[in-house]
């Protein structure tokens, strides 16, 4: 019975506790993630870029998008990954400085030091007939509009920090409302086109609605949006892998996904009646098929060439959706002749406004009430010049010197990172993604020469999503990515 003896008697004593907690292992700890799950970012880009492309006549949709972007601004410096915590690059330093700037414009200033700088006569004058005593003021002309201005460059910094902050899976999140953003764009786009103007789609009360302009209020800044899509859509499909590109693509290539866009993007394009567009579209085209030629090896001439299929469909539809079809798609080589363009007559006249105020500028966002004390009685009429439609006179008028060798600076970047990102490349797909990533800012420098495209929210969002990208890849020691960040 000595079974019977053992099984009955006490079990052994178990060891004491230990006093120091036992370690995981590692593969049970989870890492933190990010304030904001995958999707958020998805929609936070999107509604910047649907949200963030409209004029003064309607400002809610900018006020929509101005505070998606404080939200964006708090989640992505809450993230693990803080901008603080990593390497800086000269992209961060330029924009920390751009910030700077717009605080010294705002930093009052001692009467007599004020009087002195240009421009300021007509201040002055009132100020002497008025005023019992002089009063401190800022550099600035308009301390309100200043103000506004720097509350305008929320959007585009917002989807700046988020990139910088992130991991792979955020961009990925974030690169996701590229091609929903395109999608409704040239839905809304093609019924504004069918529909004319007893539409019910003009979203502004003021805009170019002789075109289809989408989610636009500016007939050239939807042609700008549409040509930076291309290489971004491109780089959308080049960045899937193979499971979640056959998932979302419905079983189709990329390639092929990538010339039925580049046939919408080139007949919405036609349409909008841009003459700077259709430029954009040409380049957008080379260098997208350049760029994707290096991973693909239908891409190339042969790649343009099988473009005309879709691209001739989609323009077959246009022309039966409207009565005029052959007229809109020849609109932007049917418009007057480049040499009466009214752009030529106020750039003269801007230039002198720009010269009076040299070389201190009369401060961001005054361009209206500086070009008003110094346009010429001729050209005085009910309408007023918002804006010099040249970025770079814009940038002289009101931010001077200063402001153009920020202009400078911000080019020189962008071709320095675009070498150093090339050259540090492995492989096709890499070297692929440098010419994608760099290819829209270039267009909107290109087109800013005619046009004012990166003052909108939306095209100044993807022109800094590219900028933080770039700066990504010139970036050391970059963390580690974790899931749902």
């Amino acid at each position: 019975m000595r079974w019977a003896k053992d099984a009955l008697a006490p079990p052994p004593a178990l060891p004491p506790p230990s006093r120091s907690p036992a370690r995981l292992p590692d593969r049970l700890i989870v890492a933190p993630t990010s304030p904001w799950p995958r999707r958020g970012w998805t929609l936070a880009l999107l509604t910047i870029i649907l949200m963030g492309g409209g004029n003064w006549t309607m400002p809610l949709p900018g006020f929509v998008a101005q505070l998606t972007a404080c939200a964006v601004i708090v989640c992505a410096l809450g993230s693990r990954h803080s901008v603080l915590t990593r390497p800086m690059v000269g992209m961060d330093r330029f924009l920390i400085a751009v910030l700077g700037l717009i605080a010294l414009q705002l930093v009052p200033l001692p009467p007599a030091l004020w009087h002195a700088f240009p421009g300021r006569d007509v201040a002055r004058a009132i100020d002497e007939a008025l005023l019992p005593a002089a009063r401190w003021r800022p550099l600035t002309l308009d301390p309100g509009a200043t103000l506004g201005a720097l509350v305008a460059l929320l959007p585009p910094l917002s989807i700046y920090l988020a990139v910088r902050t992130a991991p792979r899976e955020r961009i990925a999140a974030l690169l996701d409302a590229l091609p929903i953003a395109f999608v409704a764009s040239a839905i809304v786009a093609f019924a504004q086109l069918a529909l004319g103007q007893r539409g019910w789609l003009r979203l502004y009360p003021l805009g170019d609605y002789d075109f289809p302009i989408g989610f636009f209020a500016n007939h050239n800044h939807q042609a700008a949006f549409l040509a930076c899509m291309l290489p971004l859509l491109a780089l959308w499909l080049g960045r899937l892998d193979p499971a979640a590109r056959r998932a979302r693509l419905m079983g189709q290539s990329a390639d092929t996904v990538l010339l039925i866009a580049a046939g919408l993007v080139t007949a919405l394009c036609l349409v909008t009646g841009s003459r700077a567009g259709v430029v954009l579209l040409v380049l957008s085209l080379a260098g997208t098929s350049m760029a994707w030629q290096r991973q693909s090896a239908q891409a190339g001439a042969q790649w343009i060439m099988r473009s005309l299929l879709p691209m001739g469909l989609i323009v077959l539809c246009i022309w039966l959706m409207t009565s005029n079809g052959v007229e809109r798609l020849a609109t932007p080589f049917l418009r007057g002749a480049v040499e009466q363009d009214q752009r030529w007559t106020f750039w003269r006249d801007v230039s002198h406004a720009a010269a009076a105020f040299w070389p201190v500028g009369s401060g961001l966002g005054t361009f209206v009430e500086a070009f008003a004390m110094h346009e010429p009685l001729v050209s005085v009429s009910e309408r007023y010049l918002n804006h010099a439609h040249n970025d770079y006179l814009d940038i002289a008028l009101e931010a001077g010197l200063p402001g153009l060798v920020f202009a400078a600076a911000a080019l020189w970047l962008t071709l320095a990172a675009a070498w150093r990102n090339n050259h540090s490349a492995r492989g096709g797909r890499q070297r692929m993604e440098v010419i994608l990533t760099l290819l829209p800012p270039a267009l909107i420098a290109l087109h800013s020469f005619v046009d004012y495209p990166a003052r909108t929210h939306a095209i100044g969002a993807l022109a800094l999503l590219c900028w933080a990208m770039a700066a990504n890849r010139t970036t050391p020691n970059r963390p580690r990515e974790q899931h749902g960040s």
